[in-house]
């Protein structure tokens, strides 16, 4: 059975706590001591009771506690629960009421908590119309082979020259790096691969650095309506060492791209074609997202 309704006075810290999401205590009538607390969080206010038990009230109904009566006035816990219905203070917690709440002061003037102000709206409108931003990663891979060493092949990697290194064989400057970079990036725009962009198909781009790759794939992801917004990349073989100029060669690729790239190297411990130095691979991953 229903237990007997009980009624509240909410006022001043009691009446705050509504407001804030804090706690405070409740009292059955003026001058009593506190026997119950009420918080309200996101969406919702408790009314604890007497011996553990509690109402749960939504955060429309809630309304109820600051249309009905101005701060330091009384407000009622029957005001606050649905209309025609009573609090069941011998429910569990969680105890969900009714949607449409309506609450009524002392002067017997209905409120209806259950539609939002005009304040209230326009924020509602104004939250609903913000866009999603629409991100889309990409994955992206590049091999080489090692060019023989009387080749004259220079060694580019990440955007530099390394001085002393063999080079790699490829149709344009086989830069592992940038080419793995334009490879996620170009996937993550939907515009097909390297080869489909800058392969051996399209002879205008024979023999260009991996810069001028870089600067068209750019071009191409801003064209395509996505702005980069980071790119990440690993290069695979024995060498060149990167470590010494990492930052450099981040800092270089970062520029070229406009965001930020992070450059990683790693070996396969003497297994496969980059551990017999054969040659060099690649692996990145990119990250756009859709422009306004």
């Amino acid at each position: 059975m229903r237990s007997k309704r009980r009624q509240f006075i909410l006022e001043g810290e009691a009446g705050r706590a509504i407001d804030d999401g804090s706690t405070a205590n409740l009292t059955s009538a003026p001058g009593d001591k506190p026997r119950s607390s009420a918080t309200r969080g996101r969406g919702w206010a408790s009314i604890g009771l007497p011996h553990g038990k509690k109402v749960m009230l939504n955060g429309m109904t809630t309304k109820a506690f600051d249309d009905s009566a101005p701060a330091g006035s009384a407000a009622h816990e029957d005001s606050a629960t649905t209309a025609g219905s009573e609090a069941d203070a011998g429910s569990p917690a969680g105890l969900e009421p009714s949607a449409n709440a309506g609450a009524k002061t002392d002067a017997g003037a209905d409120t209806n908590a259950g539609t939002d102000t005009n304040a209230d709206a326009e924020m509602n409108a104004q939250s609903h119309a913000v866009p999603v931003p629409q991100f889309r990663t990409g994955i992206g891979f590049d091999t080489h082979a090692f060019a023989e060493p009387d080749s004259g092949r220079k060694m580019m990697m990440a955007c530099l020259e390394w001085p002393g290194e063999v080079g790699l064989e490829g149709h344009s400057d086989a830069d592992v790096a940038a080419h793995t970079c334009c490879d996620a990036l170009l996937a993550a725009a939907g515009l097909g691969d390297l080869g489909t962009n800058f392969g051996t198909s399209r002879p205008e781009w024979a023999g260009a650095p991996g810069e001028a790759l870089m600067r068209e794939t750019v071009r191409l992801v801003n064209e395509a309506g996505y702005e980069i917004v980071n790119v990440s990349v690993q290069i695979i073989g024995e060498r060149p060492r990167i470590g010494k100029r990492r930052s450099e060669a981040e800092v270089r690729m970062s520029e070229i791209l406009g965001a930020p790239v992070n450059l990683a190297a790693s070996t396969t411990d003497k297994l496969g074609f980059a551990g017999r130095s054969e040659g060099m691979a690649g692996i990145g991953s990119a990250l756009v997202v859709k422009k306004n």
